[in-house]
Parts: C-alpha cells; sequence; structure tokens
C-alpha cells in the first residue's frame, strides 16, 4: 500500500489545483476567488495568512460516514478542500480511495485530525 506521502509526491500539481506547491497555491489570488473562496474586498481573509494547516488525507469514499465526517470538518471547522479526486493506494482495490487536499484556518496534527475523521481516513500526510 501506499501512504498518503508517496500519493502526494506522484504529483503534486494533480492535488494542488495545477499549482506547484502549496504557497504558490495560497498565494494565487485568482484561485481564490475565481472558487468563491475569498472576497477581496475583505483584507483580513487573505488565503496566505488565514489557513494555518495543510493536510493530503487518503479517505475511504465508500464508508456510511464519509458525507457526515467531511461535512463537520468544513462547517465545524471551517476546513476548505482544494481538490478531491480518486487515488490508488491500496486500501480498497479496484475502486480506490478518494485523495484531497484540506486547509484549516487553526493549526492542528494529524492526530487531531484523525480525531475528526476517525472512521473514515485511511492516511494523512501534513502539508502545512
Amino acid at each position: 500500500m501506499k501512504t498518503a506521502e508517496e500519493i502526494y509526491n506522484e504529483s503534486p500539481t494533480t492535488w494542488l489545483a495545477a499549482h506547484e506547491d502549496l504557497g504558490s497555491l495560497l498565494a494565487d489570488e485568482d484561485y481564490w476567488v475565481e472558487n468563491g473562496f475569498w472576497d477581496t474586498r475583505d483584507e483580513s481573509l487573505e488565503p496566505v495568512t488565514c489557513f494555518l494547516s495543510a493536510f493530503f488525507i487518503i479517505s475511504n469514499p465508500d464508508h456510511e460516514r464519509y458525507d457526515e465526517q467531511f461535512s463537520r470538518l468544513e462547517c465545524d471547522f471551517e476546513a476548505v478542500t482544494i481538490h478531491s479526486d480518486t487515488c490508488h493506494a491500496g486500501h480498497l482495490e479496484p475502486e480506490g480511495e478518494a485523495g484531497r487536499v484540506v486547509l484549516l484556518p487553526v493549526e492542528i496534527d494529524t492526530e487531531k485530525l484523525k480525531s475528526i475523521i476517525p472512521d473514515i481516513v485511511f492516511d494523512i500526510h501534513q502539508l502545512k
């Protein structure tokens, strides 16, 4: 089986909306405005400074609590998903798993993130 770090490092641009690295994504004002994440009139919400944690997550999209736990992450912790797609880490064959980059406006570590989405996560790679 492949780890989240291995999957992410195979093609970071796949998971970062065609950006070479997380820093360039966070600095791309056009991306944030075009995708409805940022209103340029409110400088206090600038993506470069408001996201304190970033992760690449491999999860089980077939789990009965998948939608519930990601909704909780997005609603209760104000997480933003940059890109979600199928990846093949070896946990679910042949369908594959869900891979996604998640940004949070709070500093948390992988253990805290696992406690928020315990039933659906296979592996996590911390990017920031």
